[in-house]
Order: structure tokens, then sequence, then C-alpha cells
């Protein structure tokens, strides 16, 4: 059974006045934004950049309008003002990349959301003692989001999981315990926004689960089925051939399920003579808990 360790203790989370503890987690947005009434059109431009620079890891402004279908004097304008900010940065190639401010955001965002700094010493544990990489996932908008990832192993590259991954959450252990937490109007509106794609019908994720063999749902049947057992179960399991992902829900206030852990590892970690592996599904049950119970 798994110990919780040392770096554990109930987190004396404060409220406004500096007194008491918080009455409880401060939940984000689970499902899918609302389309906005009046886009702003910059705003929209401005991500659009900053996406497809990330995608390509680094454009010239040729590239950039040719890709978002704009005039080249229109990207120069936006690229240059966002340089002046730091959000972009110039190369010695003369393309342009994402600049070192966004990690600033990024950064401010991660590490003042109670699920990283109550999860890592879970996920650290785990990874000390376990073969895979192991994460602590939670939702926004739809989408599972890693928000620390570790691993003493080599078998799996853990930058593959590093913080700000975006995944969808039908097609891998953590997504699906998530989803299996909400109302079934919350996951009617995430498929409808988003869809079931997988690896083979086009995900637009770098997914480490992509060079593998996939038991992945992309029917809303299944879908539902296999959430149902993941109800039941109190952890969801997804094959890969090689590799499989498991993931247990961390539940904050009540039966909210705000997040999950998860590990993503060889077959042989995470079943034993052709079964759940118990022990390791219990500890990060364990470890779930611990977490759940200090973010509340």
């Amino acid at each position: 059974m798994w110990v919780r360790p040392e770096t554990f203790r109930m987190s004396k989370h404060r409220g406004a006045d500096g007194v008491g503890p918080t009455p409880s987690y401060r939940v984000t947005e689970q499902t899918p934004a609302p389309e906005p009434s009046n886009p702003i059109q910059s705003a929209t431009r401005t991500m659009e950049i900053i996406e497809v620079l990330k995608e390509r890891n680094g454009a010239t402004v040729g590239e950039l309008a040719d890709s978002l279908d704009l005039s080249k004097g229109t990207v120069s304008n936006y690229v240059s003002t966002l340089r002046k900010e730091g959000f972009v940065t110039k190369l010695e190639t003369n393309e342009f990349a994402v600049g070192l401010r966004v990690l600033d955001v990024c950064n401010k965002s991660i590490r003042e959301r109670e699920l990283y700094t109550e999860g890592k010493p879970t996920i650290d544990d785990l990874a000390d003692r376990y073969e895979g990489v192991f994460t602590v996932m939670a939702v926004e908008h739809g989408y599972g989001y890693c928000l620390y990832s570790h691993t003493t192993s080599d078998i799996i590259s853990k930058n593959r999981l590093s913080q700000g991954t975006r995944r969808y959450l039908h097609c891998n252990g953590p997504g699906l315990v998530i989803l299996s937490g909400m109302a079934d109007g919350e996951v009617e509106e995430i498929v409808d926004r988003y869809g079931l794609l997988s690896c083979d019908t086009g995900c637009e994720f770098d997914c480490p689960l992509a060079k593998y063999a996939r038991e992945l749902p992309v029917e809303r049947e299944s879908l539902y089925d296999r959430l149902d057992r993941v109800t039941e179960q109190g952890y969801a399991l997804t094959d890969h051939g090689q590799i499989s992902c498991l993931g247990v829900p961390i539940y904050a206030t009540g039966d909210q399920v705000v997040g999950a852990v998860g590990v993503l590892a060889p077959r042989r970690t995470i079943y034993d003579d052709g079964t759940p592996d118990e022990d390791l599904i219990e500890d990060m049950k364990d470890g779930a808990t611990a977490i759940g119970i200090n973010v509340v």
C-alpha cells in the first residue's frame, strides 16, 4: 500500500481575510468556452500567429502569411508588436519563434494551481517506485492539460508530457476518468465541439501514443459504455499495444472530479498476469486521494 510521503500535509489555504480556509477548490471551466458574441479579430489573429509559430517551431513572415491567408504587411505588423512585448523573437535564420516571455505567463498559470503544488510530491514518489511517466492532469475548456510529469525511466521520453501538454480527454486513461466524473450534458458539449478524433482519424496533437497500436473509443456509443465501466472500476485504462495508459480521478469538493493522476508505461508495468496491477492502482488512488484532500 502506498504511504503518503512526509512532504504531504493538509494545506492551509486561507480566505480573503487571511484567517480561515477557503470554502472549496477553485474550479476552472471544465467544458468548452462559449463562442464570443462579438469576437475581436485582432486577438484571434494574435493567437493564431503564436499557434503557428509553436507548431512550426519557427517561421518567416511569408510562411506565416501563407499559413494564415493574410498579407505579409499585416503579419509583419503583428509580429513586430509581439516582438516588442517579448512574446515573439527573431532567430538568426531570419525566422520568428515564440518568445521566452510566454514562459512567464505559462509558469505563473501552472505553478499557482493547487493541483500542481499538491500533485508534484505524489507524482515524484510514484515515479521513483514504478516504471513509466507519471503525470497530474487538470481539465479546462474540455481538454486535459499536463501540469506536471516525472519519470525515472528512459523507456518513454518525459518530454512528450511536458508541462502544458494538451490532450483530448476521450483517448487516454487520465482523460477518461475526468470525463466519467462529468454530467452527461457536459460530456455531450465536449464531444459536440471537438469530436472523437484519434491517432488514426486526424488527432492534432503530437502524442506519444501515436506510434503504437490503438484501442480508442471513436464512436459515441463506445465512449459512453467505457465511461460507465470507468465509474464502476474507479480507474480508466487504455491499451496501445506495447504501451498502456492508466488514470485515476482526483476529487476535490464532494464528488467533483477536478483532475487525474495518470501513468504512461510499458504494458508489463501496468498489467500483472494479464490483469491490471492492483498495487499500482491502489497506490495511484491513494495518491489522488491525498491530492484531493489537500486542494479542498
